[in-house]
């Protein structure tokens, strides 16, 4: 046997043993007949592997669904403390912790009813001039000074976060006044995210037709006063709705001395009326001509409701 350099020898040996014919190479085995991924395929099809073994059997994460509390303060009616305001350094700040303070006392009551995801939205109006006034005199501050003072108040409560806001509200129409209370609670009682709709400022009774209506019509589980004085009217009392107290002192307990608010004057009216039983409608006095005509219409449509 003729002797074969090492590479040679290898070559030789390698042919016959793993190649049947002797004109086959060892590149011929890699020829196009003969791809990848149809020896990848035969061995998928020599096993037997069931569909889902690979899968990921993790459970995905649990949808939560977001839930809202609605807080509708009347800042005509639910006055904030003397504490949050009186100060003009710290005003803003007050108005910032008010927020926060509103926030935590519907929260402590309302709150182990909900879930993980919850949106605690404030909607607020106010009277800005007349309950500037009104303070000023009750507190002896300068009436520019109060002004000034509510002014920073505002902007703090409003600065709080984007889900609260308060708005100066000179609405000079009753109606209008009470519409737009009626729209912002109404539209949000219909939706399935809002839990709770909680209202400060129930002391005033020219509200109590609207949540007849609302218990009526079937969300009286959505509804929940708060309750800012000391004493609840009679008539929100037969309602039969939770009451919130607030433990916080975070509103006056009683309406300052002198406060005259253009529901108010309606009130004293309505109750001249009732007393007399009469279609001859008195004005008092302190009430300007062309106000009293606006008012008597006003009170005349509410007796009709009545």
């Amino acid at each position: 046997m003729p002797f074969l350099p090492a590479p040679a020898r290898l070559y030789k040996k390698l042919r016959s043993q793993f190649w049947l014919s002797p004109a086959l190479s060892p590149l011929d085995a890699f020829d196009d007949k003969d791809e990848p991924g149809a020896a990848i395929q035969e061995v998928q099809i020599g096993v037997d592997v069931e569909p889902d073994t690979f899968a990921d059997s993790t459970p995905g994460p649990k949808e939560v669904e977001l839930e809202r509390v609605i807080i509708v303060v009347d800042g005509n009616e639910a006055i904030f403390s003397r504490e949050y305001i009186i100060d003009e350094k710290d005003a803003e700040y007050g108005g910032m912790l008010a927020a926060s303070d509103v926030k935590k006392l519907v929260m402590g009551s309302v709150g182990d009813k909900l879930g993980d995801l919850v949106q605690y939205w404030i909607f607020a109006r106010i009277d800005r001039k007349k309950i500037a006034e009104a303070l000023a005199n009750e507190w002896n501050v300068d009436k520019e000074r109060m002004s000034r003072r509510l002014d920073l108040f505002i902007a703090g409560f409003n600065a709080s976060t984007h889900r609260v806001q308060m708005v100066d509200a000179l609405m000079r129409n009753l109606e209008c006044t009470y519409g737009q209370f009626q729209w912002l609670i109404c539209d949000e009682l219909r939706m399935p995210q809002t839990k709770y709709v909680v209202f400060a400022g129930c002391h005033n009774e020219n509200y109590l037709r609207f949540f007849k209506y609302w218990v009526n019509d079937g969300f009286q589980e959505k509804l929940v006063l708060l309750q800012a004085y000391n004493e609840l009217p009679q008539g929100f009392v037969e309602l039969g709705l939770p009451v919130i107290e607030d433990s916080l002192d975070i509103f006056m307990k009683a309406p300052p001395r002198g406060l005259k608010l253009y529901s108010q004057r309606v009130n004293e009216l309505l109750s001249i009326m009732r007393r007399r039983h009469s279609p001859t409608f008195l004005v008092p006095r302190s009430i300007s001509q062309t106000s009293a005509v606006k008012v008597e219409k006003t009170a005349r449509t509410f007796m009709t409701t009545l």
